[in-house]
């Protein structure tokens, strides 16, 4: 049985232009969610992130897996 695929699959994966790691805001912004909700996340592990000096910084690649991961119903 054939699978099915989004309409869209570019817009699922990286560009080549995609930076490695976003800073809060714009990872915030991406998520949907404020800044404020983003560190408490972050503080209690429940969402990636890369500590870099004294700066949490997020993978895009990460983020999509961790989206996927939590996701419920549909497809497989």
């Amino acid at each position: 049985m054939p699978t099915s695929r989004p309409s869209n699959p570019e817009s699922l994966s990286p560009s080549a232009s995609e930076p490695l790691l976003i800073d809060a805001r714009r990872a915030a912004n991406t998520l949907g969610i404020s800044t404020r909700k983003l560190w408490q996340m972050t503080a209690e592990f429940e969402i990636p992130c890369t500590r870099i000096g004294t700066r949490n910084l997020y993978s895009p690649d990460a983020l999509r897996a961790w989206i996927a991961k939590k996701s419920r119903g549909g497809e497989e």
